[in-house]
């Protein structure tokens, strides 16, 4: 084996996770750092659908976690169709018509949150740990972390920022103007939902087990996804991702109360059960008013090889493609696999070679779905538009193989 190369992963995000997964099953060295603390857990829940991910998840995951990849299911007890293939259905709201069903293939549905804590068995993390900056010493990597008002040096080989679309190693790296995320003009509110009547909880999920779309002639989207099922017999325990969103400026500082009534009142006109999924939620559920961003990745100075991005960092999109989580685990799956290579065969020296061919196909991949995914976002809230929207075109395929069936 050559030198023993040292990678320092900014962000114990999944994107993070993963690598930290496949460096660690490779024998190279890593250190994970992550800003906030143990003790401060995340509290946002997301349903995220992995499409053509899984050759990839299985290169990073070790086989033990791997096996327990349902665990992380939205729906552990889903069973899935013997061709392996599904269909996300897609309905008027209006009329509560379905008009369209597109292609799921291969495509799983996570919780967000469970999906991290998978990722992060048996990786240790330096918590409290803000990254502020980075100097290039020699060969090394020098990452500089606020660690309560005090600083501290940490010497590598190779940085990797996966700190999510609000990147300080991308600020780093480009400047605060170049790496500035672009904000949608969107209303978007979701929530995790339960219902205290089974009977809206079935009606609800009779859209569609999984996940299912609504769209309004009016310029509405609203999506039901399943996030949680603890009891399969026991309806009032399902937990339900619901998202409302419309074009138009973003509203400052509204008290979940205020959300509630808001969206409920934009619920009023929509078909059942789509009416029913908003009014007859329980009224503690916590609604949030998200702001969505996006960026259009850049080729940067990669100094040699010593820093790049990963995940969100360097590709932030709207979810209206789904392929936020795909894109990231891919970059994951094309490091880890680089790295491997130059530790066995050829060193420290062909870091920026591995580097600069990683970047030069994730900024194109990834720079092609943000463009997709924004489109996409646009034309979902314009029903004349829709049926010409990739997302009811390709689904969650690929865009390369999507476009080659052209």
């Amino acid at each position: 084996m050559s030198e023993t190369i040292h990678v320092l992963i900014i962000g114990a995000g999944i994107t993070g996770l993963l690598i930290a997964q496949g460096l660690k099953s490779a024998g190279i060295k890593y250190t994970v750092f992550e800003t906030s603390n143990p003790d401060d857990p995340r509290t946002r829940e997301w349903t995220l659908g992995v499409h053509y991910a899984g050759t990839d998840l299985e290169s990073l995951l070790p086989p033990p976690l791997y096996f327990r990849l349902r665990e992380a299911y939205t729906d552990p007890h889903h069973v899935f169709p013997s061709s392996g293939h599904e269909s996300t259905p897609v309905y008027n709201t209006a009329t509560g018509e379905k008009i369209h069903a597109i292609p799921r293939p291969d495509t799983i549905n996570v919780s967000r949150r469970r999906m991290r804590k998978l990722c992060s068995e048996g990786i240790e993390v330096k918590y409290g740990m803000a990254f502020t900056g980075v100097e290039f010493v020699g060969n090394e990597a020098v990452a500089k972390f606020d660690i309560g008002g005090k600083e501290e040096s940490v010497k590598g080989d190779l940085v990797i920022g996966a700190d999510g679309t609000r990147s300080v190693v991308r600020e780093c790296l480009l400047g605060a103007e170049k790496a500035k995320r672009t904000m949608c003009d969107l209303e978007l509110y979701t929530t995790v939902a339960r219902y205290r009547d089974p009977d809206v909880a079935r009606r609800v999920r009779s859209l569609d087990p999984q996940v299912a779309f609504g769209y309004h002639p009016e310029g509405m989207f609203n999506m039901i996804a399943i996030s949680n099922i603890p009891d399969p017999e026991d309806p009032t325990t399902w937990e339900f991702y619901l998202a409302n969103s419309t074009l138009g400026k973003w509203i400052e500082k509204m008290e979940n109360e205020e959300i509630v009534e808001r969206v409920r009142g934009k619920s009023v006109p929509l078909a059942e059960p789509w009416r029913s999924s908003f009014l007859e939620m329980e009224d503690d559920m916590k609604f949030f008013n998200d702001r969505l961003y996006y960026w259009i990745p850049q080729a940067w100075n990669n100094h040699d090889g010593r820093i790049t991005l990963a995940g969100d960092a360097a590709h932030p999109m709207p979810p209206y493609r789904g392929q936020g989580l795909g894109q990231s685990i891919r970059d994951a799956a094309i490091l880890v696999k680089s790295l491997k290579n130059i530790q066995e065969h050829n060193g420290k020296n062909e870091l920026a070679k591995i580097i600069n061919e990683y970047e030069e196909e994730m900024i194109k991949r990834g720079g092609e779905e943000v463009e997709m995914s924004v489109r996409t976002m646009t034309m979902v809230h314009d029903w004349q538009k829709l049926m010409q929207s990739p997302f009811m075109k390709f689904g969650g395929q690929k865009i390369a193989d999507a476009l080659k069936k052209e």
